[in-house]
């Protein structure tokens, strides 16, 4: 269980506390979020499997219901129907409880809110449309595998930024799977420079400078290198760098100005029990609303 102050917050702070609860590690779990009016605001983790456990519980103020679909279809019958029988019971629970709300919670970032009418999609807010979430959080589903770390040598990285670029390249045209980087090549800070300084450049500035100086662009990023750079990055997930291809994603997100796909990539990352730097920042300059430079520069012309 965990408190915080009470005040009133939007479902994504709601849905953060439910993730942190759960260790970032939520699907296939009802995350009930209690308001009681003196002791702040409460996380509850049922199973699925559990779910009467909830027949009988009051709650004085106010309950958001979370369901974390243990898939990454948001549609799933088996899904919706779990949710219409969390929103049955919590609805039924009497006079002298406050107000029940039941929300499908993919990827603990996209909400579908359940209300009298049927299933509400909760409104875009940050430049990507949620047929394009659901898209990444199933492309980005996948374990961080468990063994042995492969350390590579000086010729191994020499030849690791030459396929990560070509592999970039090619997914510009296509051809995700054309080219395959070395395994665990993530690993290397080099490797995930050359790969986000791709990403957020364009031709004739893509690359690091002299001594790895990166003189970060003024302009927006160019959409079909985002969409190639994160179709690479999704192939990745499952091999020795998953952490790595999660927070450099994470990263090219939070450049874009996509923040529902950037928290639930650190989420993701969180998930894996590995450590990662980059995903810190990527948090810690959403946390304090900190933007790309190129928006600073948009925002400071108009």
């Amino acid at each position: 269980m965990k408190n915080v102050t009470e005040e009133i917050l939007p479902l994504a702070t709601l849905a953060h506390l439910a993730v942190e609860a759960g260790n970032y590690r939520l699907n296939g779990k009802l995350a009930l979020v209690d308001a009681d009016g003196t002791s702040g605001t409460s996380v509850f983790l049922i199973p699925f499997d559990h779910l009467p456990e909830i027949i009988g519980r009051t709650s004085p103020r106010a309950t958001v219901a979370f369901l974390f679909p243990d898939g990454t279809d948001l549609e799933d019958r088996l899904i919706r129907e779990r949710a219409e029988l969390v929103d049955e019971i919590g609805r039924s629970r009497g006079p002298n409880n406050g107000p029940w709300d039941t929300v499908i919670a993919h990827g603990g970032v996209r909400f579908r809110i359940y209300s009298p009418h049927g299933w509400l999609d909760e409104p875009e807010f940050d430049g990507m449309s949620n047929e394009r979430l659901d898209h990444y959080i199933a492309a980005f589903s996948g374990e961080q595998p468990r063994g042995e770390k492969r350390t590579l040598s000086v010729a191994d990285l020499g030849r690791a930024h030459d396929q990560w670029r070509t592999a970039l390249a090619s997914a510009m045209n296509g051809e995700v799977s054309s080219v395959v980087p070395m395994e665990g090549s993530l690993e290397a800070g080099s490797i995930r420079d050359t790969v986000i300084v791709w990403s957020v450049g364009d031709e004739g500035r893509d690359t690091l400078g002299p001594r790895g100086t990166f003189i970060p662009p003024r302009t927006p990023p160019n959409p079909d290198r985002i969409e190639a750079a994160l179709a690479v990055l999704a192939a990745r997930v499952g091999h020795q760098d998953t952490v790595h291809a999660l927070s450099c994603a994470a990263y090219i997100a939070w450049w874009c100005g996509f923040d529902r796909l950037a928290t639930h990539l650190y989420y993701r990352v969180r998930s894996t029990g590995q450590r990662s730097r980059l995903a810190k920042l990527v948090w810690a300059a959403m946390s304090q609303q900190i933007m790309p430079p190129w928006m600073g520069q948009m925002q400071s012309a108009s």
